[in-house]
């Protein structure tokens, strides 16, 4: 598997984690109105790292877990 692909996963397991607690996208950027305008602001991400600690394989299965901490 490629590096690229642990980021695209990590991305769709928090997009996962707004929909099953309830989050919509407005609420985190606000001014969005689905695919109707950009959002008024914009979350992006400025630093992402990843360890990598033995090979992932075609066909492997993976659990992604979330850790959610406090930004202030």
């Amino acid at each position: 598997m490629h590096f690229y692909q642990l980021l695209r996963w990590c991305h769709e397991a928090w997009e996962d984690s707004l929909n099953r607690y309830g989050i919509t996208a407005a609420e985190i950027f606000p001014g969005c109105r689905a695919d109707q305008a950009p959002p008024s602001i914009a979350l992006p991400i400025v630093h992402c790292e990843a360890d990598f600690l033995q090979p992932v394989h075609g066909g492997d299965q993976l659990a992604v877990t979330l850790k959610p901490a406090r930004l202030d």
